[in-house]
């Protein structure tokens, strides 16, 4: 059974029921049951059971027993606590979520095979802190906080749009985790955002060494992946040094008639840094 305290403090919800059977929530203060209710509900987690525990060991103990939407609306006593049974928790951690699940609109999104790859290089450890820069549809974010139940993703991109897509994409696939803001990146970062244990930078408008001395000042020992298409962003980084470069080409089939045939992809450069150069 996993434990998380919400006693006067916040710490994720849905991203730990959607990877455990059994989450033992300690409540008090802000968070009372209808809240984990409601945020179970509004991000896609309705098919679990929910048991509340009420002043458990007074002459008043009471225990409850119902669904998501019957204890959305539940009056439970200060002294509470819950645990959420979800018997369709998730097996094991996705990679290379089919593009086809996500929301998309016309924003651009880092394709699966590509994301698979870039989401790897990072080693994101279970409460580390994520930032997705340019974070587009979310796509990245998603496969970032399922690895992160203990952490945070913030999600970075001046499109309105975009971070939308990126909050929707967020519900949808139970990510509480994520926390996406449209901000210029980084000229509109506040100085105290959390410190980056590792960073992915999908887009930067130009600004490549800006974004990467940005994060590397935040923490020298980030770990960092960009994508890129063009040659002339490969060639700013190769500026930096420890720049370790991999070119992936991608062809996926498709149906013409009765036969099959390989569609190519743009090609695609995954670099990771792990230090920048003068």
């Amino acid at each position: 059974m996993k434990f998380i305290s919400l006693h006067g403090t916040e710490n994720n919800i849905t991203i730990n029921v959607l990877q455990n059977e059994l989450c033992f929530f300690l409540l008090g203060g802000i968070n009372m049951v209808s809240d984990v209710c409601t945020k179970l509900w509004n991000y896609n987690i309705r098919d679990v059971n929910i048991f509340v525990g009420e002043n458990l060991g007074y002459e008043n103990e009471k225990i409850t027993h119902g669904t998501v939407k019957e204890m959305m609306c539940y009056q439970a006593e200060n002294l509470s606590v819950i645990i959420v049974e979800n018997k369709n928790y998730m097996k094991y951690i996705p990679s290379g979520i089919p593009d086809s699940e996500f929301i998309r609109e016309d924003i651009p999104m880092t394709k699966a095979e590509i994301r698979a790859l870039a989401v790897s290089r990072l080693n994101i450890g279970k409460n580390n802190i994520c930032w997705d820069i340019g974070c587009g549809t979310g796509s990245i974010s998603v496969e970032m906080a399922m690895r992160c139940p203990d952490g945070k993703v913030y999600s970075f991109d001046k499109k309105k749009q975009a971070v939308d897509l990126t909050r929707q994409n967020a519900r949808k696939f139970s990510c509480d985790n994520i926390h996406a803001q449209c901000m210029t990146f980084p000229d509109d970062i506040p100085a105290n955002m959390p410190v980056p244990d590792c960073a992915f930078i999908g887009g930067t408008s130009g600004k490549m060494h800006e974004t990467v001395d940005f994060i590397l000042k935040k923490n020298p020992s980030a770990m960092i992946v960009a994508t890129a298409v063009s040659l002339e962003t490969i060639s700013e980084c190769l500026n930096f040094s420890g720049a370790e470069i991999t070119q992936i080409s991608v062809a996926r089939t498709r149906k013409i008639g009765n036969h099959t045939m390989m569609s190519a992809e743009n090609p695609v450069f995954i670099v990771r840094l792990k230090s920048c150069g003068e």
